[in-house]
C-alpha cells in the first residue's frame, strides 16, 4: 500500500513472475525456437495460451523488437478474434467450448472455430482484414504458436508447415528436458 492507501504490485508479484517464468518448461523450451522463427523478419511471432475466452500471450514480438521484450508484452486478447485463439478452441468438445465461451460465441465466431478444426490451424483477420493471424496448437501443452502480419491465402500453407516444424522443435526440446 501506497501513502495515498491505494495497492501496487509489490516485489512478491515480481517474485512470482520470475519464478513462473524460470518454472516454465513450456517457455525454456520455446524460446530459442521463437528466436528463430523471428528470423523470417516479416510477422510478428507469438506464443499464447488460453485464459478462459482471452489469449494470454506468453511471447509475442514483432521482427524489429529485441527477442526478451517479446514475454510478456501482449494484453489478454479475446479469443475468438486470435488466430492463436482458433486453434486452441479448435480443441475443445462442444461443451468444453460452450463452458469457455458461455453464450458469447456468435455464428461467426463457431465458423471460424468450425474452420479451425477442419484446417488444423486457425487464421483470424483485424484493421478492417488487412492484418491477419494464423497459427497451430502446441496441443499437449494447452499452447499455439503462429504468426500476424500481412499475408496472402497462397502463403498459408508454406507458413502452416513452418509453425508445424516449429511445434515440433518445441516438443523435440521439451522431451529432452525430461531425460
Amino acid at each position: 500500500q501506497d501513502a495515498s492507501r491505494k495497492f501496487v504490485p509489490g516485489p512478491g508479484v515480481h517474485v512470482l513472475a520470475a519464478q513462473c517464468l524460470y518454472g516454465s518448461r513450456l517457455i525454456r523450451a520455446a524460446l530459442p525456437v521463437l528466436e528463430a522463427l523471428r528470423g523470417e523478419k516479416k510477422f510478428i511471432v507469438a506464443m499464447g495460451v488460453l485464459w478462459r475466452d482471452k489469449v494470454s500471450y506468453l511471447y509475442h514480438a514483432g521482427p524489429d523488437t529485441p527477442a526478451m521484450q517479446g514475454l510478456g508484452r501482449a494484453a489478454l486478447y479475446p479469443a475468438v478474434q486470435s488466430g492463436l485463439g482458433l486453434a486452441m478452441l479448435a480443441l475443445k468438445t462442444p461443451a468444453e467450448l460452450k463452458t469457455t465461451l458461455g453464450g458469447a460465441a456468435g455464428s461467426e465466431a463457431k465458423a471460424l472455430i468450425a474452420d479451425a478444426r477442419t484446417h488444423g490451424y486457425g487464421c483470424s483477420a483485424y484493421r478492417e482484414g488487412r492484418v491477419r493471424s494464423l497459427a497451430v496448437a502446441i496441443a499437449d501443452e494447452g499452447a499455439a504458436l503462429g504468426f500476424s502480419g500481412v499475408f496472402t491465402d497462397r502463403q498459408i500453407p508454406r507458413m502452416v508447415r513452418t509453425l508445424s516444424r516449429a511445434v515440433d522443435d518445441i516438443r523435440s526440446n521439451l522431451e529432452a528436458m525430461q531425460s
